[in-house]
């Protein structure tokens, strides 16, 4: 019985770190919802920023790693005031991204140690009946194990605040290039 659960402890392993592989290899991608209107998609391709519509695949804007700004393709003309409010929303975008990614891949290992933990819960079922093992000592290692993945969630949920308020404070800029730069104020979404 302990290789059958040493097997698959071990495909779990695997299958997870695949899966963390996989994901590595797609790059930064990040879709938040903004009322009714749908996402807005956000990815870096070739180290220039890409947003997207869901519901407007025609329109783009991009901007390059030199704070050039594209609106569905076309060059727009930027003053120095306008690029260095480029500079700030590319490079504040590529910040939040970092830390959503740290925070995608902290709560995925997150859940992954909830997973062994209840693998784990099963495997003691079996110590339970047929060990002196009782059911004090089940409990008391299940909770401590589990108040661990707690404390590692609740850190994980400040992290997240902080990266919630960087995306407030990045909305105040895109509003600010909104109002300065004529192409972007006639993208309803952007």
């Amino acid at each position: 019985m302990r290789i059958i659960w040493i097997s698959f402890l071990t495909c779990l392993l695997v299958a997870g770190g695949a899966a963390i592989a996989a994901a590595k290899s797609c790059g930064a991608h990040i879709s938040y919802e903004h009322g009714h209107d749908g996402c807005t998609n956000i990815d870096f391709k070739n180290g220039t920023l890409v947003i997207k519509h869901e519901n407007r695949y025609l329109e783009t804007v991009e901007i390059t790693s030199e704070y050039e700004l594209y609106v569905n393709g076309d060059h727009v003309e930027t003053t120095d005031e306008q690029k260095v409010l480029l500079r700030e929303f590319y490079r504040g975008t590529e910040e939040i991204v970092g830390y959503a990614t740290h925070l995608g891949w902290e709560g995925a290992k997150i859940g992954l140690e909830g997973a062994r933990l209840g693998v784990e819960a099963v495997g003691n079922l079996f110590k339970l009946a047929f060990t002196s093992y009782d059911s004090e000592d089940f409990e008391r290692d299940i909770e401590c194990e589990a108040s661990k993945i707690e404390a590692k969630a609740a850190r994980l949920e400040d992290e997240a605040e902080v990266v919630e308020e960087m995306a407030d404070d990045l909305e105040y800029v895109a509003r600010k290039l909104r109002r300065e730069i004529p192409r972007l104020r006639e993208l309803d979404w952007f």
